[in-house]
C-alpha cells in the first residue's frame, strides 16, 4: 500500500493477484500494413482480512491496424531509425466492478481496525464514497468503456547486433464506462536496448519504462465527483529474453520491477510482474521467387535451382568453415547470394569490376540456393535477408558486415582497412 510515494502500513492487509493470458493475431498484409487482435483472458483475486474476491473470463479486447514505414526506405538509409504506428480501439468486453456495489463492511473494518484515528465506527458510514473507496477490495477484468489507443514503435540498428528501440503507448477513454465512470487517460513510453551477440538463438534486452495515468472521475446524475485515490506515475525495468527455439517459434520470457512509484492517494502498487509469451509467424500463401523492389530482397521460401556461376566458392547451399575460403595476404570479401536474388546480381557486377581495379581485394560466393540450407544456417539465419558481404582484412579477423543496402557502402570497407 502507499500514499503518494511513501509505502505505509495496511491493516486490512489487502493483495492483488493476477493469472491473465494473452491470445493475439497479427494478420500481416503487403507494403507493411498489420491487422492485430489481442484477447485477454483469466482470473484476478483481491483479498483482504476479511474475504476473498475472484473475477474470471475475458478482458477488454483491443484491435489495432498497424503500419511499418521502413519497408519504405530502410534498406536504402539504414541508418535512419524504423518507424511503426498503430491506431486502434479497445472494446468493453470485460465485466467492470460497479464500486457502489463492492464491500458495503468497509466502513465497520476500517474503523475497527483503526484507520482513521478518532473516527469511531459511525462517523466512518458518514464519511464520502470517495473516501471510503480506499478500503473497498474488488477484482474486475473489465474496465466498462471504449478506448482509443495509438502506439508508436522505434528502432534504431546501431550495431549488426545490437537495437536501441523506443515505444509509447497511449490510450483514453471515449466515454464514462458502464459503472458511471470517467476513466483518466494513460501513457507508457519505453527506451532500451537489445542484443543477439551471444548466440544466434537468444536475444537478450532490458527497458525502462514510465508510466502515468490520470485521475478517475465518479458519475452522479450532472456531476463528477474526482476519485482520490486514483492515478500517478509509475517507473520500472523491464528485462526480457527471447529464446528462439525453433523457426518460426519463439518463446519470451520477461519481468517488470518497479524502480519508482507515486500514486495519488491510497494505492495497491505491483511488487513485480513475471510474464512470458510464445510468438509464431506463418504464411497463409507462398511468396514470389523475386520480388519486384531492388532495394529490398527477402528469402523466399520455397525452393530454387543453384547457381550456374562459375566464380562461386561454396555451391549448393552447403555447409563451409570460414577459414577454409579466405584467401592469405588478401582482403576476402565472402558475398552470400543467390540467382533469384536481383539486387545480388547487381551488386555481384559491381564487385567483378572493382575487384578487377584493385588486385589486393578477391571475392568469394557463397551461393545459399534457398534460406533452409546449411550455409545459411551456420552463418547468416539471424539476417532478414540478402544480399549479405562479410568483409575480412588480410589476417583473416572479421571487419565488418553488410546487410542489403548497407552492401553499397563495400567500398567504404574496404579503403578504411588499407588504411589502418
Amino acid at each position: 500500500m502507499r500514499l503518494n510515494s511513501e509505502a505505509v502500513d495496511d491493516p486490512l492487509q489487502r493483495s492483488f493477484r493476477g493469472n491473465m493470458f494473452t491470445w493475439r493475431t497479427d494478420i500481416g498484409a503487403p507494403f507493411g500494413t498489420q491487422f492485430s487482435v489481442s484477447v485477454p483472458a483469466g482470473s484476478i483475486t483481491a483479498k483482504d482480512i476479511a474475504e476473498e474476491v475472484m473475477a474470471t473470463g475475458i478482458g477488454d479486447i483491443e484491435l489495432r491496424l498497424r503500419q511499418n514505414f521502413a519497408i519504405f526506405y530502410h534498406d536504402a538509409h539504414p541508418a535512419i531509425p524504423r518507424v511503426r504506428l498503430s491506431a486502434g480501439v479497445g472494446l468493453p468486453t470485460g465485466e467492470p466492478v460497479d464500486p457502489d456495489e463492492s464491500d458495503s463492511n468497509n466502513a465497520a473494518k476500517a474503523a475497527e481496525a483503526g484507520l482513521l484515528p478518532g473516527v469511531d465506527e459511525h462517523e466512518h458510514s458518514l464519511l464520502p464514497d470517495s473516501a471510503l473507496g480506499v478500503y473497498n477490495i474488488n477484482a474486475a477484468l473489465g474496465m466498462g468503456t471504449t478506448w482509443l489507443l495509438a502506439d508508436l514503435d522505434l528502432w534504431w540498428d546501431v550495431h549488426k547486433e545490437v537495437v536501441v528501440f523506443a515505444s509509447s503507448q497511449n490510450r483514453v477513454a471515449l466515454h464514462k464506462s458502464s459503472v458511471d465512470m470517467l476513466l483518466g487517460p494513460e501513457i507508457r513510453g519505453l527506451v532500451g536496448v537489445s542484443t543477439s551477440a551471444i548466440v544466434d538463438w537468444l536475444s537478450v534486452s532490458v527497458g525502462f519504462e514510465l508510466m502515468w495515468r490520470g485521475r478517475h472521475y465518479e458519475i452522479n446524475g450532472d456531476e463528477e465527483e474526482e476519485l482520490l485515490n486514483s492515478g500517478g506515475i509509475w517507473l520500472s525495468v523491464v528485462p526480457t529474453t527471447e529464446f528462439r527455439i525453433a523457426d518460426p517459434i519463439s518463446v519470451h520470457i520477461g519481468a517488470r520491477v518497479p524502480l519508482y512509484q507515486e500514486v495519488r492517494g491510497y494505492q495497491i502498487t505491483d511488487d513485480w510482474t513475471l510474464f512470458a509469451g510464445i510468438t509464431g509467424t506463418f504464411s497463409l500463401s507462398e511468396p514470389p521467387s523475386e520480388l519486384p523492389s531492388a532495394n529490398s530482397v527477402h528469402p523466399p521460401a520455397i525452393a530454387h535451382a543453384p547457381s550456374k556461376r562459375v566464380d562461386v566458392a561454396v555451391r549448393d547451399g552447403q555447409a563451409f568453415a570460414v577459414a577454409d575460403i579466405l584467401v592469405p595476404n588478401k582482403i576476402t570479401v565472402i558475398d552470400y547470394f543467390a540467382d533469384w536474388c536481383a539486387p545480388c546480381i547487381a551488386l555481384g557486377e559491381e564487385l567483378d569490376v572493382y575487384v578487377k581495379e584493385n588486385p589486393h581485394v578477391v571475392v568469394q560466393r557463397v551461393d545459399i540456393v534457398d534460406w533452409e540450407s546449411p550455409a545459411v544456417a551456420g552463418h547468416i539465419k539471424s539476417e532478414q535477408g540478402i544480399p549479405i558481404l562479410d568483409i575480412y582484412d588480410t589476417h583473416g579477423k572479421l571487419v565488418q558486415r553488410l546487410v542489403q543496402g548497407e552492401t553499397s557502402r563495400f567500398r567504404e570497407v574496404i579503403e578504411g582497412i588499407g588504411s589502418r
